[in-house]
């Protein structure tokens, strides 16, 4: 990640649309409601650092019951997610307020706003770049995924250049932690010449 992408404990690269969340709306579009994929209609559903909010919309369309957006920068939220989400729904404003919440902060400040176990699926994209974060960001999974068939789907690259995180490494902070949890690769992106882009489902046992 350029450092242009980020500031440190001030911007986390929000106003990008991302690559990986493009590849995560795209598996919901292909995936959700297979007998192997996410089950979508009707679910409650949390998207973690959502910046442009599209994997969640995503998920609203596809029959998500309710859809939070989080996104550590809150004027991302004002800025893109909200606007990206009333384009989406534009006929229907209280669908809107109905059908979407909105939380910005850290994610080691969001149990006040996320209840425990209050999400059938969790979506996160290009969330794992960095290592330092991981604990905070297991231990915000493992809260809000419902159990026992709550699912979570991080899509990100297999390693990130310079700041040492990446699908091998955050799978296996999960699995060397949290022996109730598996990890699993669904649908891997690679041309050959960029880096390798992976969507992981994380459960519990």
């Amino acid at each position: 990640i350029a450092r242009s992408d980020l500031v440190r404990g001030k911007y986390e690269g929000g106003f990008k649309l991302w690559e990986c969340s493009l590849d995560l709306a795209r598996h919901l579009l292909k995936r959700a409601n297979a007998p192997d994929g996410p089950r979508l209609h009707g679910a409650d559903v949390l998207e973690l650092g959502c910046g442009h909010g599209v994997p969640g919309i995503v998920a609203a369309i596809m029959g998500a019951r309710r859809v939070t957006l989080c996104d550590y920068n809150p004027e991302v939220i004002r800025a893109l997610a909200i606007p990206n989400v009333r384009a989406n729904f534009v006929d229907d404003e209280k669908e809107v307020r109905d059908r979407f919440a909105y939380v910005g902060g850290d994610w080691g400040d969001l149990d006040a706003f996320v209840p425990a176990q209050s999400a059938d699926v969790v979506l996160a994209a290009e969330t794992i770049y960095s290592t330092a974060s991981y604990a905070r960001h297991v231990r915000l999974l493992r809260r809000a995924m419902r159990k026992p068939d709550g699912v979570a789907l991080v899509a990100a690259k297999r390693y990130y250049f310079g700041v040492g995180g990446g699908t091998d490494a955050f799978g296996a902070a999960i699995t060397n932690a949290h022996p109730d949890m598996e990890v699993e690769t669904v649908e891997t992106f690679s041309d050959g010449a960029s880096n390798v882009r992976e969507i992981l489902r994380v459960r519990f046992r």
